[in-house]
């Protein structure tokens, strides 16, 4: 019922319909003048009929029956001219539905591949970090373990004049049982604190420090510690929160400043630039 109710609305709607309907009324009413009487009246008054108007038009002359056509032509010229404007405003205005229609379909395309765009650098950036991670997790490892191999065989020896001597040895502590994280952290602190015995006796007058080797060792920390710096920018909010919290910058400046102490057998070979473990601004 519903399709069928439809289906009579378009065509009640269509101009074509209205169309062939005036053509129909002009048609009617071409038959029905056909059919009325021809009558007249003279000076006295007296109507007299002669026959129809069809016969009339029968016998007509070729001028008459020209008009008369013509009248009727143009009659339908004009329902039919109406018909096909009002068509063509239909079919204008369904150009133009259609017209926003494919205009809203391709700015939801746009957003569609904006938003698609935007998951794409998501993943990409969550896959960056993540290969960061595992690459900021192993070098930690290394530094870890470095440190603890060293700091079992790093001990300062000061002489003095009178053929005393003052050994100080770098403090030690448990990785495995501390964690990376706060092992690193643990580690920047003896560092410092060795760093300024060694530095004590170096300053105290009559004083002989005896050379040590390692350096390279050291340095090879520092390259490690570097290497964080040139990820913190790959890295998450979480994981350069965690350079912070192991001092990681501060390891590495006590490392440095150790390095440069006149304890050792063979000097600093190179001079390293500080890391950014900031983000930039």
């Amino acid at each position: 019922m519903n399709e069928r109710g439809t289906e009579k609305k378009l065509i009640v709607q269509s101009p074509m319909f209205w169309a062939v309907v005036a053509t129909l009324a002009v048609f009617g009413f071409g038959l029905w003048a056909a059919n009325q009487e021809v009558c007249a009246v003279d000076f006295w008054g007296t109507q007299s009929c002669s026959g129809t108007k069809w016969h009339a038009f029968l016998n007509a002359s070729p001028n008459e029956v020209g008009d008369t056509l013509a009248g009727f032509a143009g009659a339908l010229a004009f329902v039919w001219l109406i018909a096909t404007v009002v068509l063509q405003g239909q079919e204008l205005r369904e150009q133009r539905q259609e017209f926003e229609k494919m205009a809203d379909a391709q700015s939801k395309q746009v957003e569609l591949l904006i938003h698609q765009g935007k998951i794409f650098e998501d993943e990409q950036r969550q896959r960056n970090e993540l290969r960061a991670k595992e690459h900021f997790e192993s070098i930690l490892f290394e530094i870890a373990l470095t440190l603890e191999s060293l700091s079992l065989s790093l001990y300062s020896v000061a002489r003095n004049s009178l053929g005393g001597s003052q050994v100080t040895v770098f403090g030690s502590c448990a990785r495995e049982e501390l964690g990376v994280d706060a092992y690193l952290r643990k580690m920047s602190f003896e560092t410092n604190s060795f760093f300024w015995k060694v530095k004590s006796n170096i300053l105290n007058p009559g004083v002989e420090i005896e050379k040590i080797k390692g350096v390279d060792d050291w340095e090879a920390v520092v390259k490690h510690v570097d290497v964080v710096g040139q990820l913190y920018d790959r890295l998450s909010e979480d994981q350069r929160q965690r350079t912070k919290t192991m001092r990681l910058p501060a390891l590495r400046e006590n490392i440095l400043r150790l390095t440069d102490l006149d304890i050792w057998k063979t000097p600093r070979k190179s001079n390293y630039e500080e890391p950014c473990f900031e983000a930039p601004n």
